[in-house]
């Protein structure tokens, strides 16, 4: 059986997550979307991602540190 690939997409705007969902939508993907840092890192542990893709400039915890907390 073939596994989808797991896709992440953490960004403050919904215009983005939005955009993002409707482009890879055509995809053999499976996606899940956080509207900011801290709902992504808990998104991170239930959906087990195999890509993240991360806004570098949200507020509060930003991009770089969610990244910094996924390769831990």
């Amino acid at each position: 059986m073939l596994v989808e690939p797991r896709i992440l997409i953490i960004d403050d705007e919904e215009v983005v997550l939005d955009s993002c969902t409707e482009i890879l939508s055509n995809g053999n993907y499976q996606i899940a979307t956080a509207i900011n840092g801290m709902l992504g890192l808990e998104l991170l542990k239930k959906f087990h991602p195999d890509i993240a893709i991360v806004d570098l400039k949200m507020p509060g915890i930003s991009g770089f540190e969610v990244i910094e907390k996924i390769l831990e």
